[in-house]
């Protein structure tokens, strides 16, 4: 039985045909079995699909998703839908459709696959999955583990925002057997000061007075995720945030990681934060992103 009071009922997922989200199928469906949810698969086709053609799709997305997920104990609907014809690119109109389907089916969940750089398919798909992110309010997972697993360790990234307390609350709907290692780093902030002799005191002063402020923020969020039966390990360093989050990573050996992303701009391009975008574009296990504001 999942931890808390909000439970993950609804999987939708976005697929291309491509081997990468076809992946993404079977991780949805492991997901689905072991939360009790109902699983989604869909397919946007292109503008100039002939109604023919949806019909084919749709008959081979339907075996390729009982070949992926057919053994699991899961409520499944497949889909493929015509994209609108009024948009001015695909990516923007397989993000739009995609996005009615998440609202109609009140998903909690979308699961997309990795971005494939080297497909044209792929790289769509890469731009759909950050418009969605700024456009949907729902946590996205990057799905690559293989094969599929239960989650049994997952960092996650805070910042001691609030939204610190969403990513927790999500990792924990996600996985609520994992190990939580909550990882923040930091620059003491008289790090770019010239030390003397005269202010190295004055210096030391702010940098313990700051550590012991971020040791007591980060004390009480991992109290409020022990609270809920979760075991966490609460990680603190100095230095880049892509640096630290690389090494606990490479320490850790985690199944799950997650981190938030940045939605105030409208420029596609610019909505991840330069940290989270590094491990969402190449993700070393599952990638669970989420909206921060």
């Amino acid at each position: 039985m999942q931890k808390g009071s909000q439970l993950i009922r609804s999987i939708l997922v976005a697929t291309n045909g491509t081997p990468r989200a076809e992946h993404a199928i079977l991780v949805a469906a492991n997901l689905a079995c072991r939360l009790k949810s109902t699983l989604r698969v869909e397919q946007v086709a292109g503008q100039e699909t002939h109604s023919r053609s949806i019909h084919s799709m749709l008959n081979a997305l339907e075996t390729r998703v009982k070949s992926v997920a057919g053994s699991a104990d899961v409520a499944t609907t497949v889909s493929v839908k015509p994209m609108a014809d009024h948009f001015e690119s695909e990516e923007v109109g397989h993000a739009a459709e995609i996005l009615k389907s998440a609202n109609a089916v009140s998903a909690d969940l979308i699961v997309v696959g990795a971005h494939d750089p080297d497909n044209a398919t792929g790289s769509i798909m890469g731009t759909v999955t950050e418009r969605l992110l700024r456009d949907y309010g729902c946590p996205i997972l990057i799905a690559v583990n293989d094969p599929p697993r239960d989650y049994r360790t997952a960092v996650v990234a805070i910042d001691f925002s609030a939204f610190s307390s969403i990513a927790i609350e999500q990792a924990i709907r996600l996985a609520p057997n994992a190990e939580l290692h909550l990882v923040h780093a930091y620059d003491p902030p008289a790090a770019g000061w010239f030390r003397t002799k005269e202010n190295a005191e004055t210096l030391e002063g702010r940098n313990q007075k700051f550590k012991q402020m971020i040791e007591e923020q980060m004390a009480q969020l991992s109290e409020q995720a022990r609270m809920r039966g979760t075991t966490v390990v609460a990680e603190l360093h100095a230095g880049s945030a892509t640096d630290i989050i690389q090494q606990s990573i490479e320490e850790v050996n985690p199944d799950l990681i997650v981190m938030g992303t940045h939605g105030r701009t409208g420029l596609v391009g610019k909505i991840l934060g330069s940290v989270s975008k590094v491990f969402i574009s190449n993700p070393p296990c599952d990638v669970l992103a989420i909206k921060a504001w």
